[in-house]
C-alpha cells in the first residue's frame, strides 16, 4: 500500500521566481494563504486531510496561475471546499465568505467560475496522495503528528521534500529517540523542520505545532468587477 501511495503522489513543482511564493520577513504570500485556511478549517471542524488536500489545489492553481490578489480567498475558500466536498461526510456547499456588515464579498457567478477552474486544472482528479495518507499507512497519526503536518503546509519549502519523506521525518520526530532506523536523508529532513519550529517558536515565543490562531493580512478590495486572470 504504501509502495502504491508513493507512485500515486502528485509532486507540486514550486515557482521561487513568482511573486506570491517570495518570502518577505520569513513568510510568503502563499504561507499566508495557507494559514489562513488553516484557521478556517479549524473553524469549521475539518479533518487535516481536507486541509491538505486543499493547499494542494491551491499550490497546483497558483503555479500555473496569475492570479489577482482580490481573488486570494476566493481560491482558497473555494479549494477547501471542494476539498471539503470530496473528503467530509455530508458536506455539499460551497463556503461563502461574508464580511463584518454582512456582505457577500465575491458574486455567485465567481464561486462557480473559480471551482470550474480549479476542476479543469486539476483534470477533475480531486483524491490527491497527502502526507497523512502515509502517516495513517504508518498507524503514526495522532494529534502530535497533525500539528506538524498543519507546521509543514505553512511553508512551501519543506513541502518540496516528497510526502513519504516528511512522512518518514514526523514518525522520525515523535519517537523518544529521533536519529534511530531512519537513513541520513531522512534524519537530514528532520533536523531541517526541527530547526524551523525551533526558530519560529522563539520569533513567537510559543509552542509553534500548537499554535495556530495568527491571523494574517491578506484582504480582498472589491468595487470593481475583475476576471480572474490565466497565466499563457
Amino acid at each position: 500500500m504504501i509502495k502504491n501511495l508513493f507512485a500515486m503522489q502528485s509532486q507540486i513543482q514550486y515557482n521561487d521566481t513568482l511573486k506570491i511564493y517570495q518570502k518577505t520577513q520569513g513568510i510568503s504570500e502563499r504561507d499566508q494563504i495557507i494559514e489562513w485556511m488553516a484557521i478556517k478549517c479549524e473553524k469549521f471542524g475539518f479533518d487535516l486531510r481536507t486541509l491538505e488536500l486543499g493547499v494542494l489545489y491551491v499550490d497546483s492553481y497558483l503555479v500555473k496561475t496569475n492570479l489577482m490578489k482580490d481573488y486570494y480567498e476566493l481560491l482558497a475558500m473555494t479549494s477547501l471546499s471542494l476539498a471539503a466536498k470530496f473528503n467530509e461526510n455530508n458536506f455539499t456547499a460551497i463556503i461563502k465568505l461574508i464580511s463584518p456588515s454582512g456582505q457577500q464579498l465575491y458574486r455567485e457567478e465567481e464561486y462557480s467560475q473559480m471551482e470550474e477552474y480549479i476542476l479543469h486544472n486539476m483534470n477533475f482528479s480531486l483524491n490527491l496522495v497527502t502526507i497523512s495518507d502515509f502517516l495513517t499507512e504508518f498507524n503514526s497519526r495522532n494529534d502530535k503528528t497533525d500539528r506538524i503536518v498543519k507546521f509543514l503546509l505553512l511553508d512551501y519549502d519543506l513541502m518540496k521534500y516528497s510526502y513519504l519523506e516528511l512522512a518518514l521525518a514526523i514518525v522520525n520526530m515523535t519517537k523518544s529517540n529521533p536519529s534511530i532506523g531512519f537513513k541520513p536523508s531522512i534524519q537530514n529532513i528532520t533536523n531541517k523542520i526541527w530547526n524551523k519550529i525551533n526558530q519560529l517558536s522563539q520569533e513567537k515565543e510559543v509552542s509553534v505545532v500548537n499554535d495556530d490562531d495568527d491571523q494574517i493580512q491578506t484582504q480582498p478590495q472589491h468595487g470593481v468587477s475583475k476576471k480572474i486572470k490565466k497565466r499563457h
